[in-house]
């Protein structure tokens, strides 16, 4: 999922999708566009909980009707991060990885993002995480966390203002 702003979309070419009941909007799903290609992502989607099941995948489908009506080629869903290690694992340390992958399920939603993106039938295309040095892995993945929403951002510290009579 792509991070964005709602109150850019006429600048930046995002689309917003919509679900209503009663003239009140109980669903939507915003998409932004991946530059360089025919493409979108999906940025964030939300929907009221008394709203019934199923109705963000009508939701899913029908924006991509509407978004190849517009020449979109590609969509992009949730990044299900992990989600081979626990699905298909091919070697060992990526059963143990798995496993422990699994662990933080309840807290991270990866299977939930798994089992949504593959009602879809979507062609999996492997992510990479580049990082540098020993410290540079942990440091990458709360920079992760953070942008996804699944850790608060620390605040800034204020620094002391120090001032010199004179």
């Amino acid at each position: 999922m792509s991070m964005d702003s709602l109150r850019t979309e006429r600048e930046a070419g995002g689309v917003v999708v919509t679900a209503r009941c009663g003239g009140r909007i109980r669903a939507f799903l915003h998409f932004v566009p991946s530059y360089g290609r025919p493409a979108m992502s999906l940025s964030s989607m939300r929907r009221e909980r008394d709203t019934p099941n199923g109705l963000t995948e009508f939701l899913v489908v029908r924006a991509i009707e509407a978004l190849r009506e517009r020449g979109v080629e590609e969509v992009s869903l949730n990044f299900a991060a992990f989600a081979k290690w626990m699905h298909s694992p091919e070697k060992r340390h990526e059963r143990v990885l798995g496993k422990v992958v699994a662990l933080g399920n309840p807290f991270f939603q990866i299977e939930s993002l798994y089992r949504f993106n593959a009602k879809f039938f979507p062609r999996w295309e492997p992510r990479y995480l580049v990082y540098e040095g020993a410290l540079g892995l942990p440091r990458a993945a709360l920079a992760v966390m953070w942008a996804e929403g699944q850790l608060p951002k620390p605040k800034p510290r204020r620094r002391a203002v120090v001032g010199s009579a004179g």
